[in-house]
């Protein structure tokens, strides 16, 4: 997530919106499909940096991860890290809770 750019945000012809991870999880290369209205903010927020910006300026991989460890602490939640998002992504989709498309988890295949 650290590493997109305003290029990695796009719009497909069905009106999904996505990104393009190219170093996540072993260096796999995968687009992932995002909720409506994030995706639309996400774009917006795209296109008015500019083609060829970094979509979060300064921010790595440790920033994120810190920040969302910071966060969990201040909202009284157990120990949780960004890898735990994954896992309960997955989790959810499996289990079936109806929101979560099974379908999305083969994001960790390569394309």
């Amino acid at each position: 997530m650290a590493a997109l750019s305003t290029d990695d945000v796009s719009i497909h012809a069905d009106k999904s919106i996505s990104v393009f991870c190219r170093s996540g999880k072993g260096k796999k290369k995968r687009r992932v499909c995002l909720k409506k209205s994030f995706g639309k903010k996400l774009l917006a927020w795209a296109r008015s940096k500019g083609s060829g910006r970094s979509l979060f300026d300064g921010v790595t991989a440790a920033t994120v991860g810190n920040r969302f460890k910071a966060v969990a602490i201040k909202a009284g939640l157990p120990h949780l890290s960004t890898h735990f998002l994954r896992h309960g992504y997955c989790t959810h989709a499996l289990n079936g809770d109806g929101k979560t498309k099974p379908s999305l988890i083969s994001v960790s295949r390569s394309l």
